[in-house]
């Protein structure tokens, strides 16, 4: 009977275990204020965390309420209405680059530019987590705001996101096991289990075109994390069929063919989570698997990894689509004849793309065709001197305001936003490539730092900005 009893009482032990390690049940019901999000943050800074359930809850809810059914390439177009005139249809997209697990650069964001709305979306280019400490909060906080509000935003994948190994380098996986311990290895952790399928359905880029797949239209942007494939040899197929995989990586009809989660499941495979969903034993599309698996791979790993060249090694290589980059094997620095292909095949004007610390927070390749956005303000920080006078780290977000509607709109950045008068922003201007005077849209790039954090208490008035 007293094991019984002892037996029992580990049972319920384990059961609430969520009150015994000091979680909290995490409520954010809409309308969201900037307020709630620094009450969120002052829990987390005084040593508390997301409850066990809520976790579980909120990725299993993302899975199938939203990337079940998603397209490797999401239709921005569609999705948020963009270039509809009726009045409600949004102004604006803000676009935010890495975050590695930097929540006061998150809060800083929306504070600056306005809480995720369909009059005020937002799209995230990847890797929400690693080198940071609140990567978990910040994917979980982004998901539920999709849940809550789907024409608000869109997640895409980064590499941190693709990639389990990196996130033994770099302490997504410690940051988990260690606020989410569960029987098992590491690497075994159900909650860091359920992270890892999570990631592996998110879609992989997007698209923002005035007339989405017309062949009338050269009006739009291509957004992904890394950067565009390069034509591939593929010494078992034809040249001149279009639907060679290998050869035809810069086309949209291409990387819509793309099936991430499979790719990731052969390269990287978790139990019990990919039970059926690729059978080694069907043999029925063996002949794709040899010839064209190598080649998604390839693409794909390439849209999470590639970078652009710079303007000097383009200068001295005007012939050539890529060089081989310093990250390794499988990528590569994508030249500006590599660039002019995609943007003329796919009759877009832009890549804006993220993957890449730069100074500010941002930068422009290719005559301003290619633009990275980075939005973790406090990533360089460790690698700064101690010295009290060196300058506050930078993020930044780029702004794609649609010209035919946010012409008519009274200062429509921050009209929805009543902290803006407060805030500081350190840089603002225009992004335009060479040639395209008459486009539809603007691109605005926007400095920042966490010393926005300093104007804001929980106690101060609140962004109305409803879901």
């Amino acid at each position: 009977m007293l094991l019984i009893g002892i037996l029992i009482c580990i049972f319920f032990i384990n059961a609430y275990s969520d009150d015994l390690d000091n979680s909290f049940i995490w409520d954010l019901s809409p309308p969201l204020t900037i307020s709630e999000f620094l009450l969120l943050k002052s829990e987390l800074d005084s040593g508390k965390k997301i409850s066990k359930n809520d976790v579980m809850n909120i990725l299993s809810r993302f899975i199938h309420e939203r990337l079940e059914n998603e397209t490797p390439i999401i239709n921005l177009t569609e999705k948020y209405s963009f270039f509809d005139s009726m009045h409600n249809s949004p102004k604006k997209l803000t676009v935010v680059g890495d975050l590695h697990g930097c929540l006061d650069s998150l809060i800083s964001i929306f504070a600056l530019n306005g809480i995720p709305s369909p009059t005020n979306p937002y799209l995230f280019l990847g890797d929400y987590v690693d080198r940071g400490t609140n990567g978990v909060e910040i994917f979980l906080l982004l998901c539920m705001l999709e849940l809550q509000s789907p024409k608000s935003i869109t997640l895409l994948m980064g590499n941190h996101e693709k990639d389990p190994a990196l996130h033994m380098l770099y302490g997504f996986n410690k940051e988990v096991t260690e606020k989410y311990p569960s029987s098992g290895s590491k690497l075994q952790n159900e909650y860091y289990l359920m992270f890892l399928k999570t990631f592996r359905n998110l879609p992989i880029a997007a698209i923002l075109q005035s007339d989405f797949q017309n062949s009338g239209s050269t009006e739009g942007i291509f957004f992904v994390h890394g950067g565009i494939p390069i034509p591939l040899d593929n010494t078992q197929g034809d040249s001149n069929n279009e639907n060679n995989i290998c050869e035809n990586a810069l086309s949209f009809s291409v990387l819509l063919t793309l099936e991430p989660q499979k790719i990731i499941q052969h390269e990287y495979p978790l139990e019990p989570f990919d039970s059926g969903i690729f059978d080694e034993n069907d043999k029925s599309n063996e002949t794709l698997r040899l010839s064209q698996t190598e080649c998604q791979k390839d693409i794909f790993h390439q849209l999470l990894w590639n970078d652009p060249a710079s303007d000097k090694k383009c200068l001295r290589n005007p012939d050539l689509y890529s060089l081989p980059s310093p990250r390794g094997s499988r990528t590569f620095l994508f030249l500006e004849k590599a660039t002019e292909l995609f943007l003329q095949q796919n009759k877009v004007n832009y890549i804006v793309r993220a993957h890449q610390f730069v100074p500010n927070g941002h930068s422009e390749a290719h005559h301003g065709h290619v633009i990275t956005v980075f939005s973790s303000a406090t990533y360089n920080t460790r690698k700064k001197s101690s010295s009290a006078n060196h300058q506050q780290d930078r993020g930044a977000v780029l702004i794609v305001r649609n010209k035919q509607t946010f012409a008519n709109e009274k200062d429509a950045d921050d009209s929805h936003n009543q902290w803006a008068a407060s805030i500081p922003v350190h840089f603002e201007r225009k992004t335009q490539s060479e040639g395209e005077n008459d486009e539809i849209l603007d691109l605005v790039i926007k400095e920042f730092d966490t010393s926005i954090l300093d104007l804001l208490t929980p106690a101060e008035p609140t962004v109305e900005d409803e879901l």
